[in-house]
């Protein structure tokens, strides 16, 4: 529940009945809330790397094509799952975990997109002049430089549309996911 509405917004309370236990049963596993939003994170990031790390292990089983796109789709699977809201709670109240995520994140995606890339260019789809670290350093510095969060929520609607526009434009093929949310400006 904290991926869909942000930590913040989720009581302990709350998670106890969901999870139908008590609140001191909760609270004897998790000291407080933020232990327990760790070990979400710690069990999502495990997640995904697991199923990551299963789909480019498989990669004499399928057409290399093919092998990117089932990596693309993971990711955006996952990412699906966790909300603006999440993200802005863990960036705001535990910089040092958005931090650690951010980081974790960016080595495993350069391990595996390494692993896969260089095997692109064993079996010829991917030039073997073309430097890996530079290409996964484009792929990566691309989705940070579309992730930007503070430009998009300050962003009037209409402005929204045209910056969507826009990345569409000059990302043709490229799956893009824009989220924006309303909020009040004065606050």
């Amino acid at each position: 529940r904290f991926l869909e509405e942000g930590f913040r917004r989720v009581s302990m309370d709350e998670l106890a009945r969901d999870l139908a236990m008590s609140k001191k049963t909760l609270y004897a596993n998790f000291k407080d809330k933020h232990e327990l939003v760790h070990a979400v994170i710690l069990s999502k990031l495990e997640s995904v790397e697991s199923e990551l790390s299963a789909i480019s292990t498989a990669a004499g089983a399928v057409e290399f094509p093919q092998l990117l796109t089932d990596l693309i789709t993971c990711l955006q699977r996952h990412t699906s799952e966790i909300s603006i809201a999440f993200v802005r709670d863990i960036e705001r109240s535990m910089p040092e975990l958005f931090v650690f995520i951010e980081t974790r994140r960016r080595i495993f995606l350069q391990s595996t997109f390494g692993r896969v890339l260089e095997r692109g260019k064993e079996l010829g789809k991917i030039r073997t002049d073309l430097d890996t670290n530079i290409l996964i350093g484009i792929l990566l510095g691309t989705v940070d430089a579309i992730y930007d969060r503070a430009a998009l929520v300050a962003l009037p609607e209409a402005l929204r549309l045209h910056y969507s526009e826009h990345l569409t434009r000059i990302t043709p093929g490229v799956p893009l996911l824009l989220i924006t949310y309303e909020y009040d400006q004065t606050v």
